[in-house]
């Protein structure tokens, strides 16, 4: 006999289900990019970075510094990789980088 029976799940199923019903997954993933941006690209990157929000799939950063400016304008496209390797998979669809 199965432990479980047919209408029964796990809790990381029910949540699963849950976020996908209320469209909250795509949200939760990018929170989680900009919680691990100091991880992903540093502290002295993280340090210059004044705002990092998401605006429909784009990462939008801003920095302070112009020199930085146009290091990550020119690396925009690694940098995505790189975040959604760490994320595990596409939640950055694109960089701009103010």
């Amino acid at each position: 006999m199965s432990k479980f029976s047919s209408n029964e799940h796990t809790l990381k199923d029910a949540i699963k289900r849950l976020l996908k019903t209320y469209e909250l997954e795509q949200g939760l993933n990018e929170a989680g990019i900009v919680a691990s941006w100091e991880e992903v690209v540093g502290a002295p990157i993280a340090r210059k970075t004044n705002e990092l929000f998401f605006k429909g799939g784009t990462l939008v950063v801003r920095l302070d510094s112009s020199a930085l400016r146009h290091e990550l304008s020119m690396q925009k496209e690694q940098l995505r990789t790189l975040l959604n390797e760490h994320a595990g998979k596409e939640v950055v669809k694109a960089i701009e980088v103010r």
